[in-house]
């Protein structure tokens, strides 16, 4: 209700894009907005244009992208001097307006913004309430997965490598779900469905469909590569294995260990290390490691891990603003 789409056709050119949405101020100006919210980092490029014509802006900043130029790097020109680029771009047009931080690493990287506001992607307390019952045993043949953006750099094929070292080939089951976005993964994981039937590919789902998966394996998976945006950023999947029930094993990044090594949710090891990866997959389903942690899991109470204390901060933060 009170939700209303403006949309902008889809195009591969940056400054297409931004023209369509440029294109639709008349219509944006008919709602009197209090705040435009700028969701994407191109969007920086134009929200002088928006502060001019009288809009109040605010920006969200989901991802840390003057990190990501290092991985992602946004033509043949090189990835130091876009960051170069990129930064003072940065520097310039956020000194003038309020910026959300989705993660408690960005603010070290932004000490020119003054009071940043930290609001984190957190469960619902409706999810946490409603979770699923603490696991009391496990499947005969293990059953792990993955939720999420399937990637190299989030561990898709070291996966199955190490699980294959871990159990053999085909004495374990491992679910995919959520999108492949790189075409080159796309073919060589479209191979091993084909003739591994204990890989399963589920594609993208709805939450309920994904966590009722999720619920009918036994551990979670998150061995992400120590890339920058992923050190300081814990992932949603984390939170939704634990609301699934499962143990988890995920990469050994300090923030990581502070929330599954110490509340004995699972294994943190180091991404890249296989051997030390093949060994946790094989202990974690162990008896009765296994049940101490489900247990664990199960009494995980998410104090300070909720959308609502987040969504609250926000609030106050607009009230000021």
């Amino acid at each position: 209700p009170g939700l209303t789409l403006l949309s902008v056709k889809k195009s591969r050119f940056l400054w297409l894009r931004l023209y369509g949405l440029l294109k639709k101020i008349p219509e944006i100006r008919k709602f009197n907005p209090s705040f435009i919210h700028l969701h994407d980092p191109e969007l920086l490029l134009i929200s002088p244009l928006f502060r001019i014509l009288g809009f109040k802006v605010i920006y969200d900043m989901h991802e840390n992208f003057y990190k990501e130029l290092d991985d992602k790097p946004i033509s043949w020109i090189s990835s130091n001097f876009q960051k170069l680029v990129w930064r003072v771009l940065e520097k310039t047009i956020l000194k003038h307006i309020p910026v959300v931080f989705a993660e408690l690493s960005y603010a070290n990287d932004f000490n020119f913004k003054i009071e940043p506001i930290i609001v984190q992607n957190f469960p619902k307390k409706s999810s946490v309430k409603g979770r699923f019952q603490r696991k009391k045993s496990r499947n005969k043949v293990p059953k792990f997965v993955y939720l999420g953006t399937i990637s190299e750099d989030r561990g898709a094929l070291k996966m199955i490598s190490c699980l294959d070292s871990a159990f053999g080939e085909a004495n374990y089951e491992l679910h995919f779900i959520g999108d492949i976005t790189d075409p080159n993964l796309e073919t060589k994981l479209t191979e091993i469905f084909t003739r591994s039937a204990n890989i399963i590919f589920h594609g993208y789902q709805s939450m309920h469909n994904a966590w009722e998966i999720c619920n009918s394996c036994d551990v979670g998976l998150a061995i992400l590569d120590a890339r920058e945006n992923y050190l300081g950023s814990y992932p949603t999947k984390l939170f939704e294995y634990v609301i699934c029930g499962l143990p988890v094993v995920t990469s050994n990044f300090e923030l990581y260990q502070n929330l599954i090594e110490e509340n004995n949710l699972g294994f943190c090891v180091d991404p890249n290390n296989k051997k030390q990866i093949s060994m946790a997959l094989s202990e974690i389903v162990g008896e009765p490691k296994y049940l101490e942690l489900a247990a664990n899991v199960g009494s995980f109470r998410f104090e300070g891990f909720t959308w609502e204390d987040e969504f609250s901060k926000f609030v106050r933060f607009l009230r000021k603003e």
